[in-house]
């Protein structure tokens, strides 16, 4: 969701798509670090791919919002639990949020120094009725 981010003024060109693998992902690790487990801070992760589960493709902002909307809670949330939710800190969520937010998928409120958000109303169904319209 993040990279999406930096490459979003794309996304309204016919002629580039993205396609991200849905899989499982192995994650093996070196035990050379200490403590009574080694793996404060071993040295070296390594990935290895495993069963793709699905494909999916995104060709334009509408199929964005198509996957993000669902995962979203209907109420009000903190930036902390939008964090749980994504599975992203630091950079990655700001580029996540601000993602979200100009696809007009959460509105931000300030209180005090903490970032409300809140679910819009489904866009999906606002952009079929300016269709009709």
């Amino acid at each position: 969701i993040a990279d999406l981010f930096y490459v979003k003024e794309f996304l309204g060109n016919e002629r580039v798509s993205f396609c991200f693998p849905i899989m499982e992902i192995d994650e093996v690790r070196l035990l050379d670090g200490y403590g009574k487990q080694k793996k404060i801070r071993a040295t070296s992760a390594d990935r290895i791919a495993g069963e793709i589960y699905e494909m999916k493709y995104i060709k334009n902002e509408t199929d964005i919002k198509c996957e993000l909307f669902p995962f979203l809670p209907d109420n009000t949330f903190t930036r902390e639990e939008l964090s749980k939710i994504l599975k992203l800190k630091g950079l990655k969520l700001w580029s996540a949020q601000k993602l979200l937010i100009e696809l007009e998928l959460l509105t931000c409120e300030k209180d005090g120094r903490r970032l409300i958000f809140k679910k819009q109303n489904n866009p999906l169904k606002q952009q079929k009725t300016l269709i009709k319209n």
